[in-house]
């Protein structure tokens, strides 16, 4: 599990991150301790979670189907499909970009590139193949994993130089100096916590056999590559290069490795989006299909199509803003779910069990829904995603929706507990 994590992690798109802080000119010294309070915060919520999912055995849905009900579960479906759509919609346009930068298509070809490749990426689904995931997982993923370890011990050495020396910020023209730690972490916590929590980690660690030491571990080795290794590669390489285009950074990293032969990069990050989005798809196909009668090639055509839709309109923003925005809807629409799971199982199902061990639980759906409901509004709402908002991002929009959730969650549970006198029936049916 520890190896899988590690591909999933540990992909390109971190790298364009790194690039970013760069660009918005924050400090070395800062972006090295805002990652390891990230890392505080992601094992926080990642190893309760998936030692939760590990001792019951259950996905992300049953468990929300467990404590909180129907309703709840096929809420978060809906969700799953939003997010789907946006990652698989992303994936094409980060594949397009990387076409159009070592291909030689330019940038007034972006959305067009976008839009063929979220068709391409449908084929594997189409037809029904086999063999993309596989190849992605012993090929692809390990590849590009090697090729940007490989780039950070090339650019490590420059590290020294970058925490005594002040970078100058490229947008604001300010010397970051006068960037602190709690505006730098703002910045780093929003786009690496929404990059790497998935919010349905259940789904694949409910399948491990350790205890949570295990998880943490691999947990662990998992995020110092994927959340640690690779943004600090695209910030070394921003700060040595003055480079602040994604494009352009994807062409200037193929050259000083593979000598201008674009073909080799585009072939491992093609097995790496490729294979995202032949599961992102998979997944979406199958959440449509419970609701409707479509048949399976009509239900990826229009998903192929709503998805290429997006991905040439999220070129307009361009890649990076694309990227920011998807990382902040995916770090709250599940993650908000999962946390108040933890809540219940941890703090009301303990409380409660220490004083009245031999009484059920009643479904908690309605406290649930509310405080969900009210997590991701406040998330959304001050991420800057929607447009003319940004005046009211202030703080970690996705560390406050979570808070939020889970609070209020907590009030309204203990709530229902004490106005129902007593605790008469079973788990959520």
């Amino acid at each position: 599990m520890g190896l899988v994590w590690v591909s999933m992690v540990a992909s390109f798109p971190g790298v364009l991150i790194g690039l970013s802080w760069h660009k918005q000119g924050f400090p070395l010294p800062e972006v090295l301790s805002s990652l390891a309070l990230c890392m505080v915060i992601l094992l926080g919520y990642s190893v309760p979670m998936c030692t939760l999912a590990a001792k019951t055995g259950l996905s992300f849905k049953y468990l929300c189907h467990k404590y909180f009900g129907t309703g709840f579960s096929r809420l978060l479906t809906i969700c799953l499909l939003v997010i789907y759509l946006g990652w698989y919609a992303v994936c094409s346009l980060l594949m397009a970009d990387a076409c159009c930068a070592l291909g030689g298509l330019g940038r007034q070809n972006l959305a067009l590139t976008a839009f063929l490749f979220s068709f391409a990426m449908a084929f594997n689904n189409f037809f029904g193949f086999t063999g993309v995931a596989n190849f992605a997982k012993f090929v692809g993923a390990p590849a590009v994993i090697c090729w940007i370890v490989y780039l950070f011990v090339q650019v490590a050495p420059e590290i020294p130089i970058n925490l005594h020396t002040p970078a100058v910020a490229t947008v604001t023209a300010k010397a970051t100096t006068a960037m602190n730690l709690p505006l730098v972490f703002c910045g780093v916590a929003q786009s690496i916590v929404g990059f790497v929590i998935w919010g349905n980690e259940a789904d694949y660690w409910r399948n491990s056999t350790t205890g949570s030491k295990g998880i943490g571990f691999s947990l662990a080795a998992a995020l110092i590559v994927g959340a640690c290794v690779f943004p600090l590669t695209g910030w070394l390489i921003g700060a040595q290069t003055g480079i602040t285009d994604p494009m352009v950074a994807t062409d200037h990293l193929n050259k000083i490795s593979f000598g201008g032969v674009g073909l080799v990069v585009l072939l491992f990050l093609a097995a790496q989006y490729f294979a995202a989005n032949d599961s992102n798809l998979y997944a979406f196909v199958h959440a449509v299909e419970s609701f409707t009668a479509l048949t399976h090639k009509k239900t990826v055509l229009i998903l192929a199509l709503l998805a290429g839709l997006l991905a040439g309109g999220l070129a307009l923003s361009g890649t990076q803003s694309a990227l920011e925005a998807v990382c902040s809807l995916n770090g709250v629409l599940l993650p908000t779910a999962s946390l108040i799971v933890l809540a219940e199982y941890l703090v009301i199902r303990r409380f409660y069990k220490e004083h009245q061990t031999s009484l059920a639980f009643p479904c908690a759906s309605r406290a649930a829904i509310i405080a969900w409901s009210a997590g991701v509004f406040l998330g959304i709402a001050t991420s800057g995603i929607i447009p003319g908002s940004q005046g009211l991002r202030v703080g970690i929009p996705i560390l406050e929706a979570w808070l939020l959730a889970v609070v209020l969650f907590l009030i309204l549970r203990r709530r229902d507990l004490a106005k129902s006198g007593k605790l008469a029936t079973a788990d959520c049916q």
